[in-house]
């Protein structure tokens, strides 16, 4: 039995408490450890829990349990890695309790030869507690909205500078995604760390919805490198064999191409039957669900509305409701928008044809599902659009390549990908314009059957034959049209980005 799951669950949430499994540790410990000399080794776990990686070290590696050390906030799991060593080894190790992110590591682990190891607390920023948040400011001197693991990486590399020490981490994917990358690893790496080993987004069990990823680093640059086993060139902050660079959020794209936007936000029930009076203030309306299910769903759609048609009992009823909704907010913004609650509180609605694209997207499909909606349908602010697309834009964001810049810089919602204006379509290095992809992009839309959703379109076990052809056929155009195949995907894309933002 796993002693850490004595502790109670909510013990274990709050404290972003995971159980690291024995094969998750050696394939943390083995690429770090393996094939070097450990006589005089100093191994040291700054969120050590129960002891699972220190005592698995001691059983695999022969080495003795005065070189272990810890460091663990809850004060009986500390008890139980000092009692697990010992039974193991009939030596005490040196267990501190205390917070690893408010400790000096320099006055507890001295040694010429240290290495780092462990499984730090997952606990994205919208979980952390307030003492969890000041850690995080203070480790980070006002950077931006980390995992809580992420403190720790940053601690590792400042320990580690002018010395010979290695470290290996289990942390979040989201520690090598979205914003994290520019924020944490641009820094690491302005420092001199080199990522030397990595394993990436696997899942964390069967039953956690956490995808994770192994990183080791140093400033020692090992003249091997590897990702999931396989040996590469370099390992960048996304952990790819690329060139070091980092997408930063931007507020305007970098190509020329339409601007994407969010959709309008209601904050509050404008939601009616389709049959509700007066009907020509009665709109479609999509989020990201009816978009891609193909469902229907209507609202109360009052803007440049007569004041006689708000004080309809019916619609005038609606918007008391919304305006002590929007007053019972913690948030100002929200009810500063008391004052006019017949209005969506951002109304961003387009007047022409718009392409709708869902913000999150399951990891699963092959394609990003797209498409165009008349300028009647109201779209909801779980999409993203771009007013005045045209087919040629939608034929490069139907892509196999778009796809790939999409896995590389989006954040992640579980295993599903997290669309972002800023740091994932404004970033995005477009091709020039090519005529022939405008022309299969109308195939791809004509190869849809109208009576499927897209969730069943690009259910990549039920797609049908002719939309896949006509996907195949515009990954070759597309590709043709960047100049390169597909297995220069990454590195091209990363250059392109390079040379665009020089």
């Amino acid at each position: 039995m796993n002693l850490d799951s004595i502790l109670d669950s909510e013990t274990r949430h709050s404290g972003g408490i995971h159980f690291t499994s024995r094969e998750i540790i050696h394939q943390t410990i083995d690429p770090l450890l393996a094939n070097q000399n450990l006589d005089d080794a100093i191994f040291f776990d700054p969120a050590c829990g129960s002891g699972n990686f220190l005592l698995e070290i001691l059983r695999s590696y022969k080495i003795s349990a005065d070189q272990l050390i810890g460091i663990e906030l809850n004060d009986f799991n500390a008890c139980v890695a000092r009692v697990s060593i010992f039974l193991e080894s009939k030596k005490f190790p040196k267990i501190i309790h205390g917070n690893s992110l408010r400790i000096d590591w320099k006055k507890i682990v001295r040694g010429k030869r240290i290495y780092i190891v462990g499984n730090p607390p997952f606990l994205g920023y919208s979980l952390q507690n307030f003492e969890q948040r000041s850690d995080v400011r203070r480790i980070f001197n006002g950077w931006g909205k980390f995992d809580y693991a992420a403190c720790w990486f940053k601690k590792a590399a400042e320990f580690m500078i002018g010395k010979n020490f290695e470290t290996a981490f289990v942390a979040t994917s989201s520690i090598c995604q979205g914003e994290h990358v520019s924020y944490l690893w641009q820094k690491l790496f302005d420092l001199g760390i080199k990522i030397n080993f990595a394993r990436k987004n696997f899942r964390w069990d069967l039953e956690a919805n956490v995808y994770c990823a192994i990183i080791g680093f140093s400033f020692i640059d090992r003249a091997q490198k590897f990702i999931d086993g396989v040996e590469v060139q370099n390992i960048n902050g996304y952990l790819l064999d690329a060139p070091n660079i980092f997408i930063e959020p931007r507020r305007d794209p970098i190509c020329d191409v339409p601007r994407m936007l969010k959709g309008s936000q209601p904050t509050g029930d404008f939601f009616v039957e389709e049959n509700f009076e007066p009907h020509e203030f009665v709109r479609p309306l999509i989020g990201a669900e009816e978009f891609l299910k193909n469902r229907s769903r209507f609202c109360l759609w009052l803007k440049d509305a007569p004041q006689e048609i708000l004080e309809i009992p019916s619609i005038k009823s609606k918007i008391e409701s919304i305006k002590n909704f929007r007053l019972s907010s913690p948030k100002k913004s929200t009810r500063d928008s008391a004052k006019t609650p017949w209005l969506f509180q951002e109304i961003r609605q387009p007047a022409t044809r718009y392409l709708a694209v869902p913000r999150v997207s399951t990891s699963i499909r092959e394609y990003l599902p797209i498409g165009f909606v008349d300028s009647k349908v109201i779209v909801t602010d779980a999409l993203l659009i771009v007013p005045n697309a045209n087919l040629w834009l939608f034929g490069i964001l139907s892509s196999k390549v778009h796809m790939v810049w999409l896995k590389i810089v989006c954040g992640r919602l579980g295993n599903g990908y997290r669309y972002s204006v800023s740091g994932v379509y404004n970033n995005f290095p477009f091709p020039k314009f090519d005529p022939r992809i405008e022309i299969n992009a109308q195939k791809i839309l004509d190869a849809r059957d109208s009576n499927r959703s897209l969730a069943e379109l690009y259910d990549p076990n039920s797609m049908p034959i002719d939309l896949r052809r006509a996907h195949d056929e515009n990954d070759k155009i597309v590709l043709d049209s960047y100049g390169f195949s597909e297995s220069e995907i990454v590195s091209r894309l990363f250059e392109m980005y390079r040379d665009l933002t020089k």
